[in-house]
């Protein structure tokens, strides 16, 4: 097992809390590589939070505990429901076969918004409300100041699951863009970002 020796994103976020657009962009970025990396190959996680983020010696996001892990076609449906609440998408909050890759997209919606407000979109203390507020558009707090341009792709991320981009699409967003390295073609560099042992397993919701 690999030491993440700056412990995880959460950690960063109680301590510090929020993170400034320029490390968000960094490791966003790394965690679209990781999960870009992890999709082409069949693998999707269900259980992406900032828990799960772990940093390593050189504060480089590694994505773990890959809990929930399976190998799944894009257009395959998944009736696992896993995860955890306020992090788990619309689908799976209403107990409905969902896809697993849109699933893990909006999870990742859920990061970036933790990381630039320090705080998570929905209030998952009911599920019942937790439900009705992940059915609207997403709002915003007055502070920290974040740009137009990071509060509107966290916006089509967290959307309908007919609305929600692809990885792609959000790989070529205005606000990654400039920021984001160019795409790897070397599967080893791409793995650093991605620790593939297994973690215990989750309850069912």
């Amino acid at each position: 097992m690999e030491y993440a020796e700056n412990g995880s994103l959460f950690d960063i976020i109680r301590s510090q809390g929020y993170i400034d657009e320029a490390r968000a962009k960094k490791w966003f970025g790394q965690l679209l590589d990781a999960l870009q990396y992890c999709h082409e190959r069949g693998v999707v996680h269900r259980d992406i939070k900032c828990e799960n983020l772990l940093l390593d010696s050189d504060y480089n996001i590694k994505l773990a505990h890959m809990r929930c892990r399976s190998a799944l076609a894009d257009n395959t449906l998944s009736e696992t429901f896993c995860g955890s609440y306020a992090y788990a998408s619309p689908e799976i909050l209403q107990g409905i076969p969902y896809a697993p890759h849109l699933s893990d997209i909006w999870s990742m919606g859920v990061v970036l918004f933790a990381m630039v407000f320090g705080r998570l979109p929905f209030d998952d203390s009911s599920v019942n409300e937790l439900l009705k507020q992940v059915k609207n558009q997403v709002t915003f707090p007055k502070q920290p100041d974040v740009s137009e341009d990071c509060k509107c792709l966290i916006s089509r991320i967290l959307s309908s699951v007919q609305t929600r981009p692809r990885l792609k699409s959000i790989a070529d967003n205005p606000w990654l863009k400039k920021s984001v390295p160019k795409s790897r073609s070397n599967n080893d560099e791409i793995n650093h970002y991605v620790n593939m042992s297994d973690g215990p397993k989750t309850d069912d919701y």
